[in-house]
């Protein structure tokens, strides 16, 4: 961290960050929100199409116009950039809007399959469902990321439990994250989140990574290569960052989530 100062509000005059004071209780409360009106208008949507003519159309219109409008109300309010150009704020209140509503319509559809990996996890070994790691954020700010818990608290000769390695074949102990992208903490797409104890070794000596959201997945995570190279695949994904590029990691890392054999 000593390489990078972090403390803008020293300056007056410095760059100031959309939804820099928003409170964890307000985030906490508008990502509730958010997963709860995106969920909802889907459903009415859904619902529409497939029979209940019931519904009035001027209802649902104005029901999803105020859902759409507290969304990018409350992507506004957790979108964090210093780039003081328009165009890139607005690109960057874009990217957190989908961050939103990816977040919480995976929650959403999920919830069946987070309750069965729950259920599996607490009867095969005891103790917490979730693991949480420490990681070094946006701006350098640390957070806690949740993981479903993968491993034996006690030591074995196994550490990985057997539902264990069924989510690290599929990648499926990263879903619990898609909490910290409500919270604003991660985004879907974004440069690999750091740990604290290696943080002087792992970022860029201008400290350009940590200016920007850690994410799920990442082009560090579709380009498989060495961990050398991993800050190097960060810088470049800052450098060509485009939400077509977001588009094309997010579904390359799906289709690597499905079919990738050597989890």
């Amino acid at each position: 961290m000593n390489q990078t100062s972090f403390d803008f509000n020293t300056n007056r005059n410095g760059p100031k960050l959309i939804g820099e004071r928003t409170s964890n209780l307000i985030k906490g409360i508008g990502a509730y929100f958010a997963g709860v009106l995106t969920n909802v208008s889907l459903i009415i949507v859904i619902a529409f199409f497939i029979g209940w003519k019931e519904l009035e159309m001027t209802g649902l219109l104005s029901y999803l116009a105020i859902s759409i409008l507290f969304l990018v109300i409350y992507s506004i309010a957790t979108t964090k950039t210093i780039n003081g150009k328009v165009n890139f704020r607005l690109l960057q209140i874009v990217k957190r809007f989908f961050d939103v509503a990816i977040a919480a319509l995976g929650i959403f559809f999920l919830m069946p399959l987070f309750i069965l990996l729950l259920l599996a996890i607490r009867i095969e070994s005891p103790g917490p469902i979730l693991f949480r790691s420490k990681r070094v954020g946006q701006f350098g700010k640390p957070f806690d990321i949740y993981k479903f818990r993968t491993m034996f608290l006690a030591p074995t000769e196994q550490p990985i439990t057997i539902v264990g390695n069924f989510l690290r074949r599929f990648h499926l102990n990263e879903l619990p994250a898609l909490v910290n992208v409500l919270n604003g903490e991660m985004s879907m797409v974004g440069p690999r989140p750091r740990h604290p104890e290696n943080l002087d070794r792992s970022v860029d000596p201008d400290g350009k990574i940590l200016l920007v959201r850690p994410g799920i997945t990442g082009l560090w995570q579709v380009s498989r290569l060495s961990d050398n190279d991993l800050v190097s695949l960060d810088l470049q994904y800052i450098r060509d960052w485009s939400l077509v590029l977001d588009i094309r990691i997010f579904f390359k890392s799906l289709w690597i989530a499905l079919t990738d054999k050597s989890a």
